[in-house]
């Protein structure tokens, strides 16, 4: 004859059979799987029965119940692995219908009653295959009215230990899955938050497996009502991929930093050691140039000493040049912002490559409707980038040609644009120039390198995007190339 014991979702006995209470008083405590005593004046009184269980039998069964309680199923049969009591051989557990299936009957059957029924185990509640044990991340279900553990699922319980029957029914603040005291407060005020669980928002704490191991996860919070039963839903993502990315990254970011740092000391250091003697060299070439002392005694020392001049101010730009981009890249560029005429500014620029324009024979056109046109800059960062927008317009337009300075005005902005109708590029070449140092012969295959160290344009974009403008670029392979800087009104 079969016995019975009425249980809730935790499997605590509610209540037991005269039958089952019979055994279990007749049963020696010697051959019992768990560890606690029996009370010798009434054995049935005080036990435990998961005590008589294998650990893998309990697994079973709490599956068994989850499957009862969470999918709604009615009648569900176990083959144990070890006789209970030695006697008992398979459990059928089914929902008390009348307490809105959160009571369960749990039957026991004897060999005898197991052949007689040709009895086999309902295959879906082996633990392994049970609710949630299909997903990579962790699930914790609480219930809230007491806040002990309903069930969890199967990584949960592969990293943090133990069996399944080990966290049904305790408390969740008695399990020790946290990294430590701090993270505790921390789970602790986010499960207490109750009916606030939707703003929460994205959550990070760390767990502790079995292995002493860390595991930073990502925590939801969501409450559902389950059979009549308010229910807490944890889902825990393992996040340590993302924060080994997360640290790899910010070690990059310092390296790279550094790099930059390093890179951009040097110049500044570089380019101010050169400068100095620079300076001499050019004074003193100037003062020979000029015959300023007397003169030289040959007219060949003269050509000589406005090469030296020549030659040393072409190095002292490039490397001003040098210096302004380290200002740049390491946010150290100091600007004085007034107000200047854009079109006197351009005049002046002409006037500083009509040099220029005769060795190319190149002719300089300015264009503009209004006679003033007032912008707010620094007036000495900007006429350098439009003398180095200027010169890149000789350089690449052909003999005999003709560059454009177009000066233009809208409600917030004026510009000027200058346009030469050379070489052009194509987009991807044109991405290439718009990079520090890069060598005209790199892009313009089709023609050769015309010196500068390619630093022209990108110091044009950077001192003008400094003061609050703008700089764009169109061109068209073997038709030219336009470039317009872009202020705000004064």
């Amino acid at each position: 004859m079969s016995a019975q014991i009425w249980v809730n979702e935790y499997f605590d006995v509610l209540v037991t059979s005269v039958s089952l209470n019979e055994k279990v008083a007749s049963y020696a405590p010697a051959h019992r799987v768990g560890t606690s005593e029996v009370n010798q004046a009434d054995p049935a009184q005080d036990t435990d029965f998961k005590d008589f269980f294998t650990s893998v039998d309990l697994d079973k069964i709490h599956s068994a119940l989850e499957a009862l309680y969470f999918r709604q199923e009615k009648n569900i049969w176990i083959e144990l692995t070890e006789p209970l009591l030695g006697y008992y051989y398979f459990v059928n557990l089914k929902p008390v219908e009348k307490n809105d299936n959160r009571n369960f009957v749990v039957s026991f059957l004897n060999k005898e009653e197991v052949i007689a029924r040709d009895l086999k185990e309902t295959r879906f509640i082996d633990f392994y295959k049970s609710i949630y044990d299909e997903v990579s991340y962790y699930k914790i279900i609480l219930c809230l009215h007491d806040m002990r553990v309903l069930t969890v699922n199967r990584p949960f319980v592969n990293d943090m230990g133990g069996y399944l029957h080990s966290y049904v029914g305790v408390a969740i603040k008695d399990i020790q899955f946290l990294a430590d005291t701090n993270q505790l407060v921390l789970f602790k005020s986010l499960i207490s938050r109750q009916n606030d669980f939707v703003d929460m928002g994205e959550k990070y704490i760390d767990f502790k497996s079995d292995q002493e191991q860390v595991i930073p996860v990502k925590i939801s919070l969501s409450k559902v009502v389950f059979s009549g039963r308010s229910l807490l839903v944890l889902s825990a993502h393992d996040v340590t991929a993302q924060r080994i990315f997360e640290k790899q990254t910010e070690a990059l970011i310092q390296e790279t930093e550094l790099a930059s740092r390093a890179k951009t000391e040097f110049l500044a250091n570089i380019s101010h050691e050169l400068r100095t003697p620079l300076n001499a060299i050019i004074g003193f070439s100037q003062i020979m140039k000029d015959q300023v002392m007397g003169k030289l005694g040959s007219s060949q020392y003269i050509d000589f000493s406005a090469e030296i001049y020549r030659s040393g101010n072409v190095l002292l730009r490039s490397i001003n040049q040098l210096l302004d981009l380290a200002k740049l890249e390491g946010g150290n560029l100091t600007l004085v912002s007034e107000e200047f005429d854009l079109i006197d500014l351009t005049k002046q620029i002409i006037a500083d490559v009509a040099v220029d324009c005769r060795e190319k024979e190149v002719e300089a056109e300015i264009y503009h409707t209004s006679n003033e046109m007032m912008v707010v800059g620094d007036k000495r960062r900007m006429k350098e980038g439009l003398y180095n927008v200027a010169r890149n317009a000789i350089r690449f337009s052909p003999k005999s040609g003709v560059i454009e300075f177009v000066l233009e005005r809208d409600e917030d902005h004026a510009s000027v644009t200058v346009t030469d109708f050379g070489l052009g590029m194509t987009e991807e070449e044109l991405d290439y120039a718009r990079k520090p140092f890069a060598q005209i012969s790199s892009v313009w295959t089709k023609g050769g390198n015309d010196g500068g160290l390619g630093l022209g344009l990108p110091l044009a974009i950077g001192f003008v995007k400094k003061m609050g403008g703008k700089v764009s670029v169109r061109s068209e392979s073997n038709i030219g190339t336009s470039v317009t800087l872009r202020l705000p009104n004064a």
